[in-house]
């Protein structure tokens, strides 16, 4: 098994005030992961929330996976009790993102936009 981890850093001045990780295992034969680079997680510093830094850090996981991989980024299948959730929901109205179910587990995957 190779899996691929990509760290995402959100700073201010010498702050850390968000993080997020990319994980893409290139040989996966399971469908639920083949070809499927996803959000191992993701996380705001509390008094940096709700100002738009997850769904920032997102995208450009997104972008770091279509250009690295020229595959979309997808979430994991741990959604329910992650505050990430609301960002991918926002995504999803924003016409960015998808929600779909695959494996009887709800993900999202953001959209190809080529």
């Amino acid at each position: 098994m190779t899996e691929h981890l990509t760290y995402f850093f959100d700073m201010r001045e010498n702050e850390k005030i968000g993080q997020g990780e990319l994980r893409f295992n290139s040989k996966s034969t399971d469908p639920f992961f083949q070809q499927k680079p996803f959000v191992g997680y993701t996380e705001t510093t509390e008094l940096y929330r709700k100002q738009g830094l997850g769904i920032r850090r997102l995208c450009m996981m997104n972008t770091y996976s279509s250009q690295f991989y020229n595959l979309v980024l997808y979430s994991s299948d741990a959604m329910e009790k992650s505050l990430s959730k609301f960002a991918w929901e926002k995504l999803v109205t924003q016409s960015l993102a998808s929600k779909l179910t695959l494996e009887g587990k709800i993900r999202y995957c953001f959209k190809d936009l080529d």
